[in-house]
């Protein structure tokens, strides 16, 4: 059957990164349609401090913009509340900086990295699943879609 993975995700952006770096005792193979993983922006940058440093994801410090003290509610009549902290409790980030991180994190632990590569579809073979790409076709026993667009 050849090179298996155990798991391929389709995605390289935030959610395929996130996938590929909690999968660090799998053979994680990352296929991604760009030429850089986070190119274009294509989420908001704020997180809670709190998240990314349980989930071991702190970024490095030219992937943060600023940190977040609190939060202003704007109602529909206008009217508002500010909350705010004297510590940070989140952060605003460079999302392609930080994608871009996260995919060389997941690359740093042992996942592979295909760019622009093209998913063109899928088919079970031989009891794994075949993903056919741009770049060949690639045999996993999971596949996971994190960047699926029809």
């Amino acid at each position: 059957m050849g090179n298996v993975y155990d798991v391929i995700i389709v995605g390289a952006s935030f959610s395929g990164s996130m996938t590929a770096l909690s999968l660090k005792s799998q053979k994680v193979l990352l296929v991604e349609k760009r030429k850089q993983p986070g190119t274009p922006v294509n989420t908001t940058g704020a997180v809670p401090i709190e998240w990314i440093t349980k989930m071991g994801v702190f970024p490095s410090n030219d992937c943060i913009a600023g940190n977040l003290r609190g939060v202003e509610l704007v109602a529909p009549n206008g009217e508002s509340a500010t909350l705010r902290n004297e510590q940070p409790d989140g952060m605003v980030l460079y999302p392609d900086r930080y994608v871009k991180w996260l995919a060389n994190r997941a690359v740093d632990s042992g996942s592979e990295l295909l760019t622009d590569t093209i998913f063109k579809g899928l088919a079970v073979e031989d009891g794994a699943v075949a993903v056919e790409t741009s770049k060949g076709t690639f045999r996993g026993r999971y596949v996971v879609g994190a960047g699926l667009t029809t």
